[in-house]
């Protein structure tokens, strides 16, 4: 992956996250695999000065309290296998 294709992944984000109402200093959540969806979404979220917090999910479906905890503005997932969670 290279510095523009980052970029322009990175700008297409930011553009779905004002589609769907996330806007400035939102506190973003993520229960994804690590793939280089979930670093553009991180840097997203910071691009928005907002926070990113990944919930794991080795840890069953205990993070996603953390969720109400965090007042979570939004949630990014991926597709995952139910025997993943």
């Amino acid at each position: 992956m290279t510095a523009s294709t980052v970029r322009q992944e990175n700008l297409l984000f930011c553009q779905h996250f004002t589609a769907v109402r996330i806007y400035t200093g939102t506190q973003v959540f993520s229960l994804a695999e690590r793939l280089s969806s979930l670093y553009i979404a991180a840097l997203s979220t910071l691009r928005f000065d907002g926070a990113f917090t990944p919930l794991f999910s080795a840890f069953s479906l205990e993070p996603i309290c953390c969720m109400e905890i965090g007042e979570a503005n939004g949630l990014i997932t991926t597709k995952m296998k139910v025997e993943d969670v």
